[in-house]
């Protein structure tokens, strides 16, 4: 057997090494080293590595959080009971093998070893998460491909360490490997769960509702027997409205939609961009809304994929795709590549910007102003952007934009497009760089990391654009003021 981790007592004259030296001479085993030193498996030692690993596990979570949800979340006591009943399984099992093994004098020693471990696989998990999200979208994964991805990961890791070790002590490696292969299955569950259930997770939204909505009594999940029938004569009543396109005149057709059915900010976000089109750009009965409310789901048709692509069908048959404008217009959280179009108890998918690029491209239409008004917005624009193409987002591809809380009647970026931009012009580009301003300046002044809005013109886009705005009525410019108190 070694005598790496049982060596003669250390003389009282030598320097005692600290209990976070001692951790991160553990962590060594995870990448398939040695450490120089003994490590050593103390009750110190072993609350020293399990704090790591708890304060790297939080930070990832938090980063999580506050990529869903801003600084709008808060501590969740069921995600930390389940928390620590999953490390407790996984100790339990560790220490149960260890006993049979007879190898209880190296119990604290594997503990250490085995939460740098962990430390190490959430790290390493974290990072191929954020690659594979950053050039492939979140969404390719799904629950069980992020459940192998994690599985994998975290037995190459756990393998590594604990194998290390086993050579190190003279420990059974075959022991070894079951303990970390069972340890393993263990946080697969735990990730399943964690996954499936949100009530699990360590951190959950914390939105200030207004007193209304506050005091309204908790909504009942709607029936998907009930409301997916009905979807086909939601979107045929709107599209009986829809008024014919002025042969020879570029008309404005628009298309607008409303995620997260909890929150009812992004509804009146579009509502109000919805009065704004009728008064100020002719849209009266050019206007198609698709939404998803808590309150009254059968409102609007659901806003999700299958619906947006028949929407944009229905638009290109009423108007002249070569020669009238089409104003596209989703408002909701987001994440790369995607914003959300979950909607409790009907569908928990989202609505991805390769899957927009691709409905926009079947129906024909060839002149597009395409605004996404969610964080990590600026990731639709290499999917989006293009000839004909006017792109806005509320922000770049890795920043979050604010505002998205019941209390106010726009998200901030909303608020500066609509109610302060396109109250002003009816020049889209402009209206975004008033917007762009009037955000940094308010982010500043409240400390917020700037969210960056995006505008991507393509080619040819800014004549038609033109030729719209030669063709409105005039005398609307004084009607754009008014537009808060309608909304309000």
């Amino acid at each position: 057997m070694s005598d790496l981790y049982f060596a003669p007592p250390i003389s009282p004259w030598a320097k005692k090494r600290s209990p976070i030296s001692n951790a991160f001479s553990a962590l060594q085993f995870s990448i398939f080293l040695r450490p120089a030193e003994p490590v050593r498996g103390g009750l110190a030692e072993v609350c020293a590595a399990f704090v790591i690993y708890a304060l790297v596990y939080l930070a990832i979570e938090m980063q999580a959080a506050h990529g869903y949800f801003g600084w709008y979340f808060t501590l969740s006591p069921e995600g930390v009971i389940y928390f620590f009943g999953d490390v407790l399984a996984q100790a339990f099992v560790l220490a149960a093998l260890l006993v049979l093994l007879r190898r209880r004098q190296q119990i604290g020693v594997f503990f250490v070893v085995a939460y740098m471990a962990f430390a190490c696989a959430n790290l390493l998990v974290f990072a191929a998460f954020k690659t594979v999200e950053f050039w492939l979208g979140y969404e390719i994964l799904g629950l069980w491909g992020g459940l192998i991805l994690w599985l994998g990961l975290s037995n190459l890791v756990l393998f590594a360490a604990l194998s290390g070790l086993a050579a190190a002590t003279g420990a059974r490696f075959k022991g070894a490997l079951i303990g970390g292969l069972v340890s393993c299955i263990l946080t697969g569950f735990g990730y399943v769960s964690y996954n499936l259930d949100e009530g699990l997770k360590i951190f959950v939204p914390n939105y200030t509702y207004s007193e209304e909505e506050a005091q309204a009594p908790q909504w009942d999940y709607p029936d998907p027997e009930e409301i997916y029938p009905m979807q086909p004569e939601l979107l045929t009543g709107q599209a009986q409205e829809l008024a014919a396109q002025v042969p020879g005149q570029v008309d404005l057709y628009s298309l607008v939609g409303a995620g997260h059915p909890m929150q009812q900010v992004f509804q009146r976000e579009v509502s109000a961009l919805s009065t704004l089109l009728e008064q100020r750009f002719d849209g009266a009965n050019r206007v198609l809304r698709l939404g998803a409310s808590m309150q009254d789901p059968s409102a609007w048709p659901l806003l999700n994929r299958t619906n947006l692509a028949s929407a944009l069908q229905i638009l290109a048959q009423k108007m002249d795709p070569r020669e009238d404008v089409l104003l596209l217009y989703l408002t909701s959280h987001g994440s790369r590549k995607s914003i959300s179009t979950q909607f409790p108890g009907l569908s928990y998918s989202n609505l991805s910007a390769a899957e927009l690029a691709k409905a926009l491209e079947a129906s024909g239409i060839q002149n597009a102003v395409v605004v996404i008004s969610a964080c990590y917005s600026g990731s639709f624009v290499e999917d989006l952007a293009g000839p004909g193409r006017l792109v806005l987002t509320a922000s770049a591809a890795d920043r979050n934009s604010f505002g998205c809380s019941d209390e106010n009647e726009f998200t901030n970026w909303g608020r500066a497009f609509v109610a302060d931009g396109l109250s002003q012009t009816h020049d889209f580009a402009e209206a975004a760089v008033l917007a762009r301003e009037l955000v940094a300046s308010q982010e500043a002044e409240a400390g917020l990391k700037p969210s960056l809005p995006q505008i991507s013109v393509g080619e040819g886009i800014e004549q038609v654009l033109q030729d719209l705005t030669r063709g409105l009525s005039p005398g609307r410019e004084a009607e754009g003021q008014a537009l808060l108190t309608i909304a309000q």
